[in-house]
């Protein structure tokens, strides 16, 4: 994670950053499920991966890098927009225990590594850098918004299973 330029001081950037830990343990987890061979360890362990990928994605993609676009800065984020549907693909296939899933763990778990390094040290330091404080306000408004969002809908689910 990035610690040179003060990026950290971003909120949201900050949020960001500490997912890429969660998501880093939880690939090293799956890491270790993999070389143990138990099958339950795995597809749990690649399901936990997949469900921390998925907010973190929806925050990157539909708040930051649109943000970063509009400023002039698609380039910083252009290369790294495959790879969640790249990675979503083998994992869930993981989490599913498809047949020959796990051969491409190595290069997945790879490309994850290399995914989360070029954000830390490329992508968020500019964001801090090229967004002007307005493009701060509509990001922190739109992340709030999903945020929102999300908590109803975990409250619902929460109550009707009560």
């Amino acid at each position: 994670m990035c610690d040179y330029c003060g990026c950290l001081a971003n909120d949201f950037i900050a949020t960001l950053s500490d997912e890429h830990v969660a998501i880093g343990l939880a690939a090293r987890d799956l890491a270790l499920a993999a070389e143990s061979g138990v099958a339950t360890a795995i597809r749990s362990t690649a399901q936990a991966l997949v469900g921390l990928l998925a907010p973190h994605t929806q925050r990157e993609e539909g708040v930051l890098f649109p943000e970063l676009a509009a400023a002039g800065a698609a380039a910083h984020t252009a290369e790294l927009e495959a790879d969640p549907a790249a990675l979503d693909t083998a994992f869930i296939a993981i989490a599913r225990g498809e047949e020959g899933a796990l051969d491409g763990l190595p290069a997945a778990l790879e490309r994850l590594r290399a995914h989360i390094w070029r954000e830390d040290h490329d992508v968020f330091p500019a964001a801090v850098q090229l967004l002007d404080s307005a493009a701060w306000v509509r990001v922190a408004d739109h992340d709030h918004v999903d945020h929102d969002h999300a908590d109803h809908d975990h409250a619902e689910h929460h109550h009707a299973a009560a």
